[in-house]
């Protein structure tokens, strides 16, 4: 029996470690994406865990090719840690910064025993980065939340499809199985079937985002408009590469297709703020967090605006705000530090720094502010040693996207 079962490991073993078999050569119809499958530590420790990745992948490519001619190929699959303790959104920006797509058109995490507020997936829309989770609970018991369902339902997301209205459950975008998609989901992606995921949504022409959008506007949940968020996130971009009227042009172009969208504003506040433009930057950035009090990157960097303007009152309003909603916000501490520093209340202003130490050990800049609250209160000796510290977080610290 015991060497029943060595025999049996050995082969899974073996199995796991064959290379992808041949693919079949493409018809000229057939649009073939290739996926970059990026596997975390837990994904890999399941028993056959290659082989589980690789049927997840030709299952869903099977529903794509029969449905809209378009085939998945494995260019690779990669290994990467992720960690303990983070939170599923941030893991997408983790591997953005970390593992590049290669020559793939898409690259796609597999994760497992991540599992919080029922997200089993989670893609960037008009992009080419999605997560598929698997190992909780209830996707080990619900047949509309498996790898297929939530591969399926993020790979839809990458060529455009959203969330329709509330009520519809006949489609893998609610939860439905992986290959039912209804009328609005099928022509999205029939509409996006040839999507440069490398250009991205600057390459949709404005024809495909009028068709886009009056699919759209059939209805569709009570979320911002994908769309205008991958536009906004494109003009930010140009922004920060230099193209400032292009990046700006996008950003009113996202805020008039959905005005009812905070980031929109936040970013387009954000490219104010590297023009020098502080009143500019001021009010979008207080329509931002009008439209979502929760909107922290906005409530933040207006709080830095309205310092810089003179209106520190108004300033720590914000950055206390900030607090309020998220306790691990080292640059609000800063922002209040520097306000106290200013009006000679050096110790809570020591205090606030050192609070931002405590919840962000990387954040290079409360390593300085605080070296010269501590000089400045006769302890050089403890302000050498910030100043050193500070050197060392600032190898990993990188400023938020809309600071200098």
């Amino acid at each position: 029996m015991l060497g029943f079962l060595v025999a049996l490991t050995a082969l899974a073993g073996a199995l796991d470690a064959r290379p992808a078999r041949a693919q079949p050569a493409p018809s000229a119809d057939v649009r073939v994406v290739t996926v970059r499958a990026v596997a975390d530590e837990m994904y890999r420790a399941q028993p056959g865990w290659q082989a589980m990745l690789r049927r997840t992948i030709q299952t869903v490519s099977d529903i794509y090719e029969r449905n809209f001619q378009i085939r998945l190929a494995i260019h690779d699959v990669v290994p990467w840690t992720i960690g303990p303790a983070v939170p599923v959104p941030r893991i997408l920006g983790r591997v953005r910064a970390e593992v590049s797509t290669g020559p793939a058109d898409v690259l796609v995490v597999f994760a497992a025993e991540r599992c919080e507020k029922l997200e089993y997936g989670f893609a960037l829309t008009f992009n080419r980065y999605a997560m598929v989770q698997t190992g909780c609970l209830d996707t080990a018991v619900l047949g509309n939340t498996s790898p297929d369902a939530v591969l399926s339902h993020e790979l839809a997301h990458l060529f455009g499809a959203f969330h329709p209205a509330v009520g519809r459950s006949d489609t893998v975008m609610t939860g439905g199985p992986a290959d039912r998609f209804d009328g609005q989901t099928a022509r999205v992606i029939r509409l996006m079937r040839g999507y440069d995921f490398g250009r991205g949504v600057l390459g949709l022409d404005p024809e495909v985002r009028r068709a886009w959008s009056a699919i759209y506007a059939e209805g569709h949940a009570r979320e911002p408009n994908p769309l205008a968020g991958a536009l906004s996130g494109a003009g930010a971009e140009l922004g920060r590469t230099g193209r400032v009227d292009e990046g700006l042009a996008l950003l009113r172009e996202a805020i008039a297709m959905d005005p009812t969208a905070a980031r929109p504003r936040t970013l387009l506040g954000f490219l104010y703020l590297r023009q020098g433009r502080l009143e500019d930057a001021a009010r979008e950035l207080d329509a931002a967090k009008k439209i979502d009090f929760r909107e922290v990157e906005a409530r933040t960097e207006l709080g830095f605006v309205l310092r810089e303007l003179g209106r520190e009152e108004e300033a720590l309003v914000e950055l206390r705000d900030v607090l309020r909603i998220d306790r691990r916000a080292p640059r609000a501490y800063v922002g209040i530090g520097m306000i106290l520093a200013k009006r000679g209340r050096t110790g809570e202003a020591i205090t606030a720094f050192q609070n931002a130490i405590q919840v962000d050990p990387g954040h290079g800049p409360a390593y300085l502010r605080l070296a010269e609250a501590l000089d400045r209160s006769g302890r050089p000796a403890e302000a050498w040693s910030r100043r050193s510290r500070r050197t060392i977080a600032a190898r990993t610290w990188r400023p938020p996207s809309g600071s200098s």
